[in-house]
């Protein structure tokens, strides 16, 4: 009950109380032995139809709002990262304060998520709950790199020294191991296994791939300058990056019966910095999504803005971009000084778009002086 209809209320219950007990209405004959029951009664009956008139006219001025629509929320985790101080770890409803002494959240694991961290002389791994303690992986002393996940994940891979090691995520066991003649950087695991190549700062180069379960180890010959792997997940192949005279061309290569073959290419002048899809159907540009099997591009229905970091896929059909953009949606520039104005503050600003016709929706918007890190699901 408002507070109208509070007060008329009390209103007539007053009046109803100044009417004696031998009054008679007005045109009517009441017997005078129940004046004492019907009086009372009938002034609450008043009462109770000007109440009810009164709720169904506040009703039809001023309806009842509906509940708000949930936020949309991203499927995948990320991070959002101050200029100083720790950074948080957001997947659904859980928030993870993340230390600094952690160099990489991996991906999403059976009981938290998987991260790198870095101790006084080493790397290690470990799985952190959603409530921020810590199980290791692997031994104490280890020094662990280029933690990739299989693609059910529940066993990592890493490169420890000049061996591959491949754990048990939910109990921390060794699984498998591969001495290798060379120090070596892992780029994915997938249906072929876990691509490995010779760490470089330069070309892709000595690429192979193991299979922890059988031990075999297949050479995987990359064509060309070679720049760039993406593992595609759910798949068995991979998109290169390579190079052909002035030429940087994108191509989808898989490994049937040991022997590494290529799909049809995609290139353009300027170099190009992709990300599969899970199922190596597409893959995402900056500004657009491209199938690897008609070569039709699709672009984002954005406006043009800084991207703040390479798309990733939230899902086959779905490509996550992050654009800076200030309060007012315009296009923000990221360096930010002193005396930079709020209003022209960058903000993080995360779109959903779809694979099939580029159509973008906005998913999440970060602080002010935070941005966002898209980790895989």
């Amino acid at each position: 009950m408002n507070d109208t209809e509070t007060r008329l209320r009390d209103y007539l219950q007053a009046k109803a109380n100044t009417v004696s007990d031998d009054a008679e209405s007005p045109g009517l004959i009441t017997p005078r032995t129940r004046s004492r029951v019907w009086t009372p009664l009938l002034a609450a009956a008043v009462v109770a139809v000007l109440i009810a008139s009164a709720v169904l006219v506040a009703h039809l001025i001023n309806p009842p709002v509906q509940p708000a629509r949930p936020a949309t929320s991203l499927n995948v985790p990320y991070l959002l990262r101050p200029l100083e101080g720790d950074r948080t770890l957001h997947d659904g409803d859980q928030v993870v304060g993340v230390p600094k002494d952690v160099s990489d959240v991996v991906g999403r694991v059976s009981g938290g998520w998987l991260i790198s961290y870095d101790s006084a002389t080493n790397t290690h791994i470990a799985v952190v709950a959603a409530d921020g303690t810590r199980r290791p992986i692997g031994s104490a002393t280890g020094n662990a790199h280029h933690a990739v996940l299989s693609p059910d994940r529940t066993q990592v891979a890493v490169v420890e020294g000049t061996k591959l090691q491949v754990y048990d995520v939910a109990s921390g066991r060794s699984l498998a191991t591969r001495a290798l003649p060379y120090e070596a950087a892992l780029h994915g695991w997938n249906q072929a296994g876990i691509w490995v190549s010779k760490l470089s700062d330069q070309a892709v180069s000595q690429m192979s791939v193991w299979q922890p379960r059988t031990g075999q180890l297949t050479p995987a010959t990359l064509p060309g300058t070679t720049s760039f792997v993406d593992v595609a997940q759910q798949a068995g192949g991979i998109l290169m990056a390579t190079s052909v005279g002035k030429q940087h061309c994108l191509t989808y290569a898989q490994l049937p019966g040991g022997r590494l073959t290529t799909g049809r290419p995609y290139c353009e002048q300027e170099p190009l910095h992709p990300v599969v899809s899970p199922d190596g159907a597409t893959f995402a540009l900056p500004d657009s999504v491209v199938d690897l099997r008609t070569g039709k591009r699709t672009p984002f229905q954005l406006a043009q803005a800084h991207v703040s970091e390479a798309p990733s896929f939230e899902d086959a059909d779905h490509v996550l971009v992050v654009q800076a953009l200030r309060d007012d949606g315009r296009p923000a520039s990221p360096m930010v000084s002193i005396g930079t104005p709020a209003q022209e503050l960058p903000h993080d600003t995360v779109f959903r778009c779809t694979v099939e016709s580029g159509a973008c929706e906005k998913v999440l918007t970060a602080p002010d002086l935070k941005s966002v890190r898209l980790i895989k699901p």
